[in-house]
């Protein structure tokens, strides 16, 4: 039969192939492949947007009623360093439920006012939350929430899309948590990295440590383990539109440890969107006001996002590349 003869003929054809003069070859296949891949039709990223929050140019903010919002802060007026993926002391300081008359849940949130909508781009942001003590149980109203958000509509007032979540003082039984649209992710769903998302769950509290607050604040009490307040966290997002994931983690600059959160997938309970706007968020989440508005707030720094190429294109054409160095003469 054909496929008996092909068969046969296989060990001919490979020594022949064997025997056939071959070309040195003027390129190095390491050197090639890493010039291919480092060209700049296959850069690794491409910036879309960036800001140190010292103005709102470019960005939309949207807040329920007892919100504020204050770009170009000077942060280090209460003591707290320079962000880590940036320079200067100037930021956003965003406030919610900030001692008015009110005592209904507020938030805000502050995203880019052109949609994001590459293929795949990742997010990145400084954030700092700051919270009333004494610790580590926290003071009258302390518990609320800083985080980013991917995917908002531009005009819904507070989180849409999805979002990442956390506490400054651990002050809640859910201190990290993750979104779609309003619609709090539990982990019972499988979207999270984690076994638990309180700040006593065993990533949290070896990953961060407790702090101090700094000292112009006038509390000498420390955070509990696991907590994310008074220490920037550099939250991440990687957004795949095409797979309909956004892949969340946390990076805190005190120990330099980094927690995987989780992933929300669109095919996993609710839906989200994956394509709009990407920025950040401050929250609380109850109806307590805080005992002391002026050290309830969340400071936000050095927004950056950036289009990712498919690299499955670039990598087989590389490879390809490779297969033509080896050639007969």
């Amino acid at each position: 039969s054909r496929g008996v003869r092909c068969a046969n003929e296989l060990p001919k054809i490979t020594d022949t192939m064997k025997n056939l003069p071959m070309q040195k070859p003027s390129i190095r296949p390491v050197t090639l492949l890493a010039a291919l891949l480092g060209s700049p039709a296959m850069a690794p990223a491409a910036l879309l947007f960036r800001s140190d929050f010292d103005s709102s140019t470019g960005l939309t903010v949207l807040g329920s009623a007892d919100t504020s919002s204050q770009f170009g802060y000077d942060y280090s007026a209460v003591v707290i360093p320079s962000a880590p993926n940036g320079s200067g002391t100037t930021g956003l300081r965003l406030e919610a439920n900030n001692g008015d008359a009110t005592t209904g849940a507020e938030q805000i949130v502050v995203v880019t006012s052109t949609a994001i909508t590459a293929s795949v781009y990742t997010v990145s942001v400084d954030a700092w939350v700051n919270a009333v003590g004494p610790f580590p149980g926290g003071g009258a109203g302390s518990t609320e929430f800083g985080g980013m958000v991917i995917g908002h509509d531009g005009s819904t007032v507070g989180r849409n899309g999805g979002s990442l979540l956390y506490t400054g003082e651990g002050g809640s039984s859910r201190d990290y948590r993750l979104y779609k649209d309003v619609g709090e992710q539990f982990v019972e769903s499988g979207q999270y990295s984690v076994i638990s998302n309180n700040n006593s769950g065993a990533e949290f509290s070896a990953a961060f440590p407790g702090l101090v607050p700094p000292t112009v604040q006038g509390d000498a009490t420390v955070t509990n383990n696991g907590v994310g307040g008074f220490q920037w966290m550099t939250l991440n997002a990687l957004v795949n539109q095409e797979a309909g994931t956004a892949t969340f983690s946390m990076t805190s600059a005190a120990s330099g440890n980094i927690v995987s959160i989780g992933i929300l997938d669109v095919g996993v309970g609710s839906s989200f969107a994956t394509s709009g706007g990407a920025g950040v968020a401050f929250a609380d989440l109850f109806s307590s006001v805080s005992g002391n508005s002026a050290l309830s707030f969340g400071v936000f720094d050095n927004l950056e996002v950036t289009s990712v190429p498919e690299p499955s294109s670039a990598l087989f054409l590389a490879l390809g590349a490779l297969g033509l160095i080896r050639r007969r003469r």
